[in-house]
């Protein structure tokens, strides 16, 4: 018990910095350094935990170009806590700077929770944490980094990498129970926020339900790209919820019994999202 309130300690001081002067490596490279591997009970992520995913829009870098990486979270469900770190080559991109992009009370800041100590050598880290376990909707933006491309030609995901030899990625809920964070590159040709797409990588499929109409319970079939985080939820036209999961599905074909019985009859939607995009289908419900 004593220990986990140590543990909760050193987090809580970790993510709670006092604001500084934008970076400076002097300034900040005794902050990094004593606050880096806080985190220094188990890492070994809990397979049956949804992860913490982190995703970001890819594009071909060409030199010259400003390159904004916006950071969305997905599978952020009482996250108390996350590390990870970044690595790039510093001979083709150069860092800028940090900019919060996470809702307004949301406990992140760019001096307190990110280590720039080796910046110059390519290497990124990062350590929040909090608490009480917190949890942002699917896709929300949490944070910017923001580049310029010294060389291009590769893509981003080429460029710049999570490097667990750096830090650890890892993630905890409020009673400290680690997950897996990773690091997802989406298709640089779509926009960045799922949340206004129908469609983003090609094997992403959500099929008709059937029947259709139907009167209390319908199938619907998905189809994953490959193995990751989904939110499936079903609303009314007024935006009510009466069905809501979230949990990591296997790449491939699976399908959901979806069962409405106390509702009325009318017209319903679910939607799937993922880290690979965003897809809504329109069901009916007879009476």
């Amino acid at each position: 018990m004593l220990k986990t309130y140590l543990f909760l300690l050193l987090a809580c001081a970790a993510g709670h910095l006092p604001a500084q002067t934008p970076y400076s490596p002097d300034r900040q490279d005794a902050q990094a350094r004593k606050t880096e591997n806080v985190f220094t009970g188990n890492t070994r992520p809990d397979s049956t935990l949804n992860p913490l995913i982190w995703r970001v829009r890819d594009r071909v870098l060409k030199t010259g170009q400003t390159v904004n990486m916006d950071f969305l979270a997905f599978g952020f469900t009482d996250v108390a806590a996350y590390q990870f770190a970044l690595k790039f080559d510093p001979a083709q991109l150069r860092f800028e700077r940090i900019e919060i992009l996470a809702p307004p009370g949301f406990p992140l800041a760019p001096s307190g929770n990110f280590g720039l100590f080796n910046i110059a050598a390519g290497e990124l880290r990062t350590l929040w944490s909090t608490a009480q376990g917190i949890t942002l909707p699917a896709a929300t933006p949490v944070f910017r980094i923001v580049l310029t491309t010294l060389s291009g030609g590769k893509k981003l995901s080429e460029a710049l990498v999570l490097d667990p030899a750096i830090l650890s990625p890892v993630a905890y809920n409020t009673v400290l129970a680690p997950k897996a964070v990773q690091l997802y590159y989406a298709d640089y040709t779509k926009p960045a926020d799922p949340r206004a797409e129908t469609g983003e990588i090609t094997g992403l499929q959500l099929d008709q339900n059937r029947p259709n109409p139907f009167t209390n319970c319908t199938k619907i079939g998905f189809t994953l790209p490959a193995e990751g985080m989904v939110y499936f939820r079903v609303f009314d036209a007024s935006g009510r919820e009466w069905l809501r999961w979230e949990k990591t599905c296997a790449a491939g074909y699976q399908d959901e019994t979806v069962c409405l019985g106390n509702a009325g009859a009318g017209v319903f939607y679910c939607q799937l999202v993922t880290p690979f995009g965003t897809l809504t289908r329109r069901l009916v419900k007879g009476a």
